[in-house]
């Protein structure tokens, strides 16, 4: 599992969770690997969100980037792509009359298949963003930025909202 960390002393960069520590230790996080054999503690997606929500407001960790993570899964080692989740506590509303819940369901897991070359444009239209512009997309559906594998193309999100789209 990884998740984006923006620390105050060192560039936006993701750590590789192994461990099903809480990160007290900063040796369970890890920029990369030594060599081509990984193994996980977590034995399956929910094992890794559940950390995700338990975890991700402990102070020991950095500032880690709430509500998103990053799974490489069997998947990951055959097209290059990583399973992305976004988690909703509390949607905002948007829209011109403020009656547009973004994302649509409260306390839900969203799921979006993505490059690993795109997570970091993925986060920053999620984390960094603003709401209006990217979340209708991200949330909407999704035949508009996603290619015929189900792959989120990040060129294509960012058009639509560069293009101002997001109120389609």
């Amino acid at each position: 599992m990884m998740y984006p960390h923006d620390g105050t002393d060192e560039p936006m960069v993701f750590f590789l969770i192994e461990s099903k520590a809480s990160g007290q230790d900063k040796a369970d996080l890890k920029r990369t690997l030594h060599d081509t054999n990984f193994s996980s503690e977590f034995t399956s997606v929910e094992e890794c969100k559940e950390w995700m929500l338990r975890e991700q407001g402990k102070k020991d960790l950095g500032t880690m980037e709430e509500n998103l993570i990053y799974v490489a899964d069997e998947r990951s080692a055959k097209d290059g792509t990583l399973a992305a989740f976004v988690y909703s506590d509390e949607p905002i509303m948007l829209g011109p009359n403020e009656d547009q819940p973004m994302p649509p369901e409260a306390h839900t897991w969203y799921e979006f298949r993505v490059k690993y070359q795109d997570a970091m444009a993925i986060q920053n239209h999620y984390i960094a963003g603003e709401p209006g512009d990217a979340w209708p997309i991200l949330f909407g559906p999704r035949d508009k930025i996603t290619d015929k594998n189900g792959v989120l193309d990040a060129k294509k999100l960012q058009q639509l909202v560069d293009d101002g789209d997001a109120e389609e």
